[in-house]
């Protein structure tokens, strides 16, 4: 389960890490100064007021997008801490039965 969870996490980043890049390529599309008949910031002001943004539009985008991979990490990061403690208990247990083996044999030696 931790290694299907690290590789999702690790997916969803790379995921993210491609949608980023595209959306900043759409954003970059954009040609605020291809309208004349209007300066610069009043076509940027038409465009907020529909709220077209560079925060609204890219910024917003990837705040969210790094929330869910963040998650998505933290989640994998509990996965791999919780197969290392049962390991850990399994280890321990393994080590008492081997103990307990050993004092078991070495009871019956005796008898």
């Amino acid at each position: 389960m931790a290694k299907a969870a690290r590789e999702g996490a690790d997916e969803a980043l790379d995921h993210k890490t491609v949608a980023d890049a595209k959306l900043m390529e759409v954003w970059s599309a954009i040609d605020f100064n291809s309208f004349h008949e209007l300066p610069y910031y009043e076509v940027q002001a038409l465009f907020a007021s529909y709220g077209i943004t560079y925060d609204r539009f890219v910024q917003d985008f990837q705040d969210y997008t790094q929330s869910k991979v963040s998650k998505m990490s933290a989640l994998a990061t509990d996965f791999e801490n919780l197969n290392r403690d049962i390991q850990t208990v399994i280890d321990s247990k393994l080590e008492t039965d081997r103990q307990l083996a050993g004092e078991f044999r070495a009871w019956q030696t005796e008898l």
